[in-house]
């Protein structure tokens, strides 16, 4: 609770390609959900994507953390 946090959404390429959160302040339960859409609106491509998440606080403590996610057709 009272950590800040950013979480981005890149491609295969590394190109950025969604926020899903900016400077958001979390509780100390919760969850952030992305449904494969991006910035612009559009679907994301069946694929892999990295989600980028950084944890940060007030003193300036950071911590990072990456995982590779998938989506998937119907």
């Amino acid at each position: 609770s009272g950590l800040i946090a950013n979480i981005k959404i890149f491609d295969q390429q590394g190109h950025f390609i969604k926020t899903l959160a900016n400077n958001e302040t979390l509780n100390y339960e919760g969850f952030f959900r992305w449904d494969g859409d991006l910035d612009d609106g559009s679907r994301a491509r069946m694929g892999y994507y990295l989600v980028w998440f950084e944890v940060f606080d007030l003193s300036g403590s950071v911590k990072t953390f990456m995982e590779r996610v998938v989506v998937a057709g119907e």
